[in-house]
């Protein structure tokens, strides 16, 4: 996307809004670990999102869709 355009990515000091927002316990943060400023998530729910980099496939592949059925119980069947 654009620049201009917000991505999530307001912890990238490249990033318009990060000059902007306030963030003092997240930069904080960020400041002591890693910042993924490039990193990419397969969906934005937590389960299928897990369930991808577990299985290494695409959400849609494995058919985990929302955070209520667990990869358990799709693995195999649709595997």
């Amino acid at each position: 996307p654009p620049p201009s355009l917000p991505t999530g990515r307001i912890l990238d000091p490249a990033h318009p809004l990060s000059k902007v927002t306030e963030l003092p316990n997240l930069r904080s943060l960020a400041a002591r670990g890693i910042n993924f400023v490039g990193a990419y998530a397969e969906n934005p729910l937590c389960a299928p999102s897990r369930a991808s980099t577990f299985t290494g496939r695409r959400t849609s592949s494995i058919r985990v869709w929302n955070n209520v059925k667990a990869i358990a119980t799709v693995i195999g069947r649709y595997c």
